[in-house]
């Protein structure tokens, strides 16, 4: 979880008031470079043209999946109709807000973890508070409860699975409902520079601060899942 984590720091506030990515799409970005993920990898809904290729592990050989011709994939297809790889292919199976814009998304978790070798690793990223957005469609949004019986049932091991909610606090949860404005940038730096003062009050009295921390999902933008097939 990100809010109350330690990684406040000052530094770290200026780097996040210098980014030019939404704050969920920064935080899914930090998750992804500290990754399990290695060996042949697919990403659903990704292709040579994403921006975030730099920021995967070096270990990964990487392998993408989508319906746009324009972003590259290794593969053009839709995931509901199946990916066309044999059982077990992949050593690690990724998505990056990609699953609220599929309409049978079980289908889609079914399919990944049936070309994931065992004991390889699935990461995705999925919106929580975050508005609704056409790519073309957007059809879901669920909470941590969700993912973790859901991917429980699929077949993931439930002692390695990780659900990070991301947050940097209420403050700029909520700026995210309507960032995108004339006053975008200025709105942006204050809500982050009032969500570090929030938590360094908090940090001083223990009894607010657990309660805050205990219920972050309850402002999270989303979700970043890591899960290891059985």
């Amino acid at each position: 979880m990100k809010f109350l984590s330690g990684q406040e720091s000052l530094a770290c506030l200026l780097k996040r008031m210098n980014s030019r990515h939404s704050f969920f799409r920064m935080l899914v970005y930090e998750e992804l470079e500290r990754s399990p993920l290695s060996g042949k990898t697919l990403d659903i809904g990704g292709g040579d043209a994403v921006g975030y290729r730099d920021l995967l592990p070096r270990q990964v050989e990487y392998e993408s999946m989508n319906i746009s011709h324009a972003l590259l994939p290794t593969i053009v297809g839709s995931v509901e109709n199946g990916i066309p790889r044999p059982d077990g292919y992949y050593e690690s199976v990724m998505s990056l807000s990609t699953l609220e814009h599929i309409f049978d998304e079980r289908s889609a978790l079914l399919e990944a973890y049936r070309v994931l070798a065992p004991g390889g690793h699935m990461c995705i990223a999925v919106p929580f508070l975050y508005r609704v957005h056409g790519a073309p469609d957007d059809f879901h949004r669920h909470t941590i409860y969700w993912w973790r019986r859901t991917l429980e049932e699929m077949g993931f091991d439930a002692q390695q699975t990780r659900i990070s909610a991301l947050s940097l606090g209420p403050i700029t949860s909520g700026y995210s409902i309507f960032e995108f404005n004339p006053l975008r940038v200025v709105l942006r730096r204050l809500a982050l520079l009032g969500d570090f003062i929030l938590i360094q009050l908090l940090r001083m009295h223990p009894k607010y601060r657990d309660r805050v921390a205990g219920r972050i999902g309850d402002f999270a933008l989303g979700y970043f899942i890591s899960a290891r097939k059985a």
